[in-house]
């Protein structure tokens, strides 16, 4: 994200959530990798309600959403 939008976190977090309602019309879950070191984007994630699977490779982690 550019400095100036990370200005407006919950107009991120609110777009962040309409494009994952959009995504989900046509999937059944999505996959995401976050780093192990990024704290913030792993809170984020699950805030988003990706649920970590408990599989670390590499300094990652991956997480999957099912929907809400």
């Amino acid at each position: 994200l550019s400095d100036e939008a990370t200005a407006y976190p919950f107009l991120i977090a609110r777009e962040a959530r309409r494009q994952l309602d959009i995504l989900m019309q046509t999937h059944n879950r999505l996959i995401t990798i976050i780093l192990m070191d990024d704290a913030p984007s792993f809170r984020f994630a699950s805030w988003l309600g990706f649920k970590d699977t408990g599989n670390r490779n590499a300094g990652m982690a991956s997480m999957v959403y099912f929907g809400s």
